[in-house]
């Protein structure tokens, strides 16, 4: 594992991943290797629904969902808990589908790398 892609939960690979309902809160200070609440890399077909979270919470480059070489993926009724700065992070994303229904409030920052690769968003 890349230490510094650190993830409360990181899915490396891996295709037809479901997450629904997943609740993730950092108690305390985290090692500095923790970046993200959900990290995805080179997986595929992935839905992502009803995730409520934060990120490590030491800065800008560090998000709530981190995406990279992801193929297919749909994010939906999401929600950014308090203290959120990034909620989230993407580079070659492809064919993704929804990103809908996803309560960023609280999120400094809902998406970087604009334009997104999604085929229908809002929060």
């Amino acid at each position: 594992m890349n230490i510094r892609n650190g993830a409360g939960i990181l899915a490396r690979n891996a295709a037809g991943l479901n997450l629904h309902q997943v609740d993730i809160r950092w108690d305390g200070e985290m090692p500095d290797y923790y970046r993200s609440g959900l990290r995805f890399e080179n997986t595929n077909n992935v839905v992502v629904d009803g995730f409520v979270g934060t990120g490590p919470g030491r800065g800008q480059e560090d998000a709530v969902i981190s995406l990279a070489g992801v193929d297919g993926i749909t994010i939906r009724n999401c929600r950014a808990g308090e203290g959120t700065t990034t909620f989230l992070k993407h580079e070659n994303v492809r064919n993704a589908g929804l990103f809908t229904g996803n309560d960023l409030v609280r999120a400094v920052t809902p998406m970087t790398s604009l334009p997104s690769p999604f085929a229908a968003g809002g929060q």
